[in-house]
C-alpha cells in the first residue's frame, strides 16, 4: 500500500476552526474601534463646544452672566450645555459649564471660570 499525502479531515476541521476564531476576533476588534472612535469624536466636540461657550461667557457683561441651558447639535449628536452661576464672594461669579450628551450613556464634561466685575 502506497503512502497517501494530504490532510485528514480532523486537520482541516481544526484549521477552519482556528481561522474562523481569528476572523471573529478581528471583527470584534473592528467594531470596538469604530465605537471608540465615535466616542472620541463626541468628547472632542464637547470640548470644543465648552471652550467656545466659555469664551462667549468671558465676553458677556457681568450682570448678564446667568444660569441657562443651551442645546447644540454637531453631526448626529445633540449636546446640552448647562451653565450654573454662583457668587462665592463680592464681585466674583463662579461659572460652571456642564456638557451632557447621550451616546450609550450620559457623559459630562466640566469647565470652571471665574468672572469679576
Amino acid at each position: 500500500m502506497a503512502a497517501q499525502k494530504g490532510f485528514t479531515f480532523p486537520d482541516v476541521l481544526v484549521g477552519v476552526l482556528l481561522l474562523s476564531l481569528g476572523i471573529l476576533a478581528t471583527a470584534g476588534m473592528q467594531t470596538r474601534a469604530v465605537r471608540d472612535m465615535a466616542l472620541g469624536e463626541a468628547v472632542a466636540n464637547a470640548s470644543l463646544l465648552a471652550a467656545s461657550t466659555l469664551d462667549e461667557l468671558a465676553a458677556t457683561p457681568y450682570a448678564q452672566c446667568v444660569e441657562k441651558k443651551l442645546y447644540r447639535t454637531v453631526g448626529r449628536v445633540e449636546y446640552e450645555l448647562e451653565i450654573q452661576v454662583t457668587e462665592p464672594g463680592v464681585g466674583v461669579k463662579d461659572v460652571v459649564l456642564t456638557v451632557n450628551w447621550a451616546d450609550r450613556y450620559t457623559q459630562k464634561y466640566r469647565l470652571t471660570r471665574v468672572k469679576e466685575k
